[in-house]
């Protein structure tokens, strides 16, 4: 195993893909770049998919994670949605699994326990948490890259554990 652990993580979306890099060093996680991949909204589901395919490629050859962290499809009474996440997380897992970067995932629950210490947090105290915990500040910074960043932090939590 490395000795620093480069963390890709992500919330899926079509809409909208969260993403994160950090580091975990001396069982602390360091954000160090952070995004959010838009597509539009105008376009063929399948150009969305393959804009989205096109961005983690390039985030997985500038970046060159030793792993990954993803959230795990939370099922809404969308059913539309929920599929169109479902297959964006496909994709994801393809990309990583073919570049060969070990993948973990992690449910809401999971994420909200590690980051705010409540399984049951609301969006508003993950967001206080995730700030607190890096060096965002108050800058604005979407709510699928706030849950990339969680997502990420959970993992480096989880790597301390084992």
């Amino acid at each position: 195993m490395p000795t620093e652990h480069r963390i890709l993580s992500f919330d899926p979306g079509f809409d909208r893909l969260g993403w994160a890099i950090g580091t975990r060093k001396r069982r602390t996680y360091q954000l160090e770049f952070c995004g959010c991949i838009q597509t539009s909204r105008s376009a063929d589901i399948l150009d969305r998919y393959n804009s989205l395919l096109k961005e983690v490629q390039k985030l997985i050859t500038t970046y060159k994670p030793t792993e990954a962290a993803l959230e795990t499809l939370f099922f809404s009474k969308n059913v539309t949605s929920a599929m169109r996440v479902s297959e964006v997380r496909g994709i994801l897992l393809s990309l990583l699994l073919q570049a060969e970067i070990p993948v973990q995932q992690y449910n809401p629950q999971q994420i909200k326990l590690a980051v705010a210490g409540n399984g049951a947090a609301d969006k508003k105290a993950m967001q206080k948490m995730v700030l607190l915990q890096t060096k965002l500040g108050s800058q604005k910074v979407l709510d699928d890259t706030i849950d990339a960043i969680a997502v990420g932090m959970t993992h480096a939590i989880v790597l301390n554990i084992v």
